[in-house]
């Protein structure tokens, strides 16, 4: 038989085992692991290059352990409401660790730490030192939100008048229209939504970069969730090898370049 009739008869022989074997393959392959996220540029955005900083160092440090990810984006008030229930999401990328927490989700090592600041109109005379300079100021607050609790505590005690809003856009148009007078925020998320909502007029905002607290932000795992504790196990892992090989700090430099800007 000519060579060429050969390899065609073994062609034909061999082609369903071969399919049999990629059919396999893609059945034993692990769904990928379906995380809550939000919105929170540059760190956490759905349009943002690669869904944003934070979600790269969660994605890459999980790839690390062998283990896919992908998320589903909501209000920051849903996410975790959806992970206790196992709702379509399996945990959360964003959270403080809180003692609140600690009974329903595993909690991860830090993926990043952040320093929040006030932001303030430019043309605003009054300067605070400490938080004890903001009894009776109005502040901006998302819902959702983690914020410092001698702040929370100031808020529930009535010495600050608080403005509940669903996102960092309204605390800015209402910072720069005087409704509010500091706006509590991460600086590098602050500088963007000043930066989208006023536009050539951001002059009008700005901060004096003294932060009034220091927090770092987890991954959470529901616990109810089968192997959940190996899969946070591997998730250190991953996330410690990451930081070892100077990748993660690699990531914080791209915020600083403006890689992960808002669309």
């Amino acid at each position: 038989m000519p060579f060429a009739q050969l390899a065609q008869a073994l062609f034909r022989r061999l082609w369903p085992l071969l399919l049999c074997l990629a059919a396999g393959q893609a059945e034993a392959a692990d769904p990928p692991l379906v995380l809550g996220n939000g919105e929170w540029p540059p760190y956490y955005g759905e349009k943002l290059p690669r869904q944003g900083a934070d979600s790269t160092i969660v994605r890459e440090a999980f790839a690390l352990a062998g283990i896919e990810v992908s998320y589903r984006f909501y209000p920051w008030a849903q996410v975790l409401a959806q992970a206790q229930s196992l709702h379509e999401i399996v945990g959360g990328v964003g959270w403080a660790d809180k003692p609140e927490y600690h009974a329903d989700f595993w909690i991860s090592e830090p993926t990043s730490t952040h320093q929040m600041v006030l932001f303030q109109r430019s043309d605003y005379s009054w300067h605070w030192h400490t938080l004890e300079d903001l009894r009776g100021k109005r502040i901006g607050l998302i819902n959702g939100y983690d914020y410092p609790e001698p702040l929370l505590a100031m808020i529930r005690a009535k010495e600050v008048e608080a403005s509940w809003v669903s996102g960092g856009e309204i605390c800015i148009r209402m910072l720069a229209a005087g409704r509010i007078d500091y706006y509590p925020e991460d600086k590098a998320v602050g500088n963007l939504l000043i930066n989208k909502v006023l536009g050539d007029k951001r002059i009008l905002l700005n901060t004096n970069g003294v932060p009034i607290s220091e927090d770092s932000l987890h991954l959470l795992l529901g616990k109810s969730l089968p192997g959940s504790a190996e899969l946070m196990a591997r998730f250190n892992a991953g996330l410690a090898e990451l930081k070892a090989s100077g990748r993660h700090a690699a990531i914080v430099e791209e915020i600083r370049e403006g890689r992960f800007g808002a669309p």
